[in-house]
């Protein structure tokens, strides 16, 4: 998992679509850690909402909810219990 979210932030800073490079790299390599379609949905939450990597990787493995003061993550429908709102 910490290669695709290195070549997810190489890929970022080449101008790259988020879900084409996530769907290239499923197609070449066995991820371990997170499965398929999650790491479509960290892609789409990228790509769609604006999201940064790690967000989109927090709010993927988060279960639906997630302690932050980013409000990222109610756009999306994370259940958020904020830190100092």
């Amino acid at each position: 998992m910490a290669t695709v979210i290195e070549l997810l932030i190489v890929g970022k800073r080449a101008g790259y679509n988020a879900t084409r490079l996530v769907q290239n790299v499923v197609l070449i390599a066995a991820i371990e850690g997170i499965s398929q379609d999650n790491l479509l949905l960290v892609a789409r939450y990228i790509d769609d909402y604006g999201m940064s990597i790690f967000d989109s990787f927090h709010a993927v493995l988060c279960n639906g909810e997630i302690l932050s003061s980013d409000h990222t993550y109610d756009a999306i429908g994370i259940q958020r219990i904020g830190l100092m709102d």
